[in-house]
C-alpha cells in the first residue's frame, strides 16, 4: 500500500512541476514574440512584417519549428560588393574581366573602387580588410575565381 502512495505521490510532483514548466514556457514565448516583434518594427527594410502573420509564431504549443528570420534578412558582404563593382567598371571599359584583371585593379586601385573604406592591405595573394561590422577578414587570392563564378550567376545588386 505503501508502495502504491509512493508512487502516486511521485506523479503527481511530477504532473505538477510539468504544468509548471509548461506555464513557465508560454510566459518565455510570449516574451520572445513580442522580443521578435519589436526587432522587426525597428528594422530598416523598407517595409515591416507583422511577425503574427509569420506561420510558426502563431502557436509554438505545437511542436513547430520557428521561422527563421535569418532567412528572410540577408546580410551584403563589403568585399563581395566591392569585386562587383571592379568587376563592372572594367568590363565597361570593353573587355572581358578576369579574376587576375581583377586583382590587380584591386591591388593597384582599390581605394577608388572602396566606398565603404573597408580595403587595409592588398597582397599578391591576400587582400586584409575590416567588415563595417569591425570584423577583420582575410581574402586569398585563389578563392576569387570561384567568387567571380558566383558573382556572376547571382550579382549583389
Amino acid at each position: 500500500m505503501d508502495y502504491l502512495r509512493n508512487y502516486l505521490n511521485e506523479m503527481e510532483r511530477e504532473a505538477k512541476a510539468n504544468r509548471e514548466r509548461d506555464e513557465r514556457l508560454s510566459d518565455l514565448q510570449q516574451k520572445e514574440l513580442e522580443a521578435y516583434k519589436e526587432d522587426i518594427a525597428t528594422k530598416e527594410q523598407g517595409f515591416l512584417i507583422d511577425a503574427g502573420e509569420l506561420s510558426g509564431f502563431k502557436d509554438r504549443t505545437k511542436e513547430e519549428t520557428p521561422v527563421s528570420l535569418a532567412n528572410e534578412i540577408t546580410r551584403e558582404n563589403q568585399l563581395h560588393a566591392l569585386i562587383w563593382r571592379v568587376y563592372q567598371s572594367l568590363c565597361g571599359e570593353g573587355k572581358k574581366a578576369t579574376a587576375h584583371d581583377i586583382w590587380k585593379e584591386v591591388k593597384s586601385n582599390g581605394r577608388k573602387h572602396d566606398e565603404g573604406e573597408i580595403l587595409n592591405e592588398v597582397t599578391n595573394d591576400e587582400i586584409l580588410w575590416t567588415s563595417t561590422y569591425g570584423n577583420e577578414q582575410r581574402f586569398k587570392r585563389r578563392s576569387l575565381d570561384s567568387l567571380l563564378t558566383r558573382l556572376k550567376k547571382n550579382p549583389p545588386f
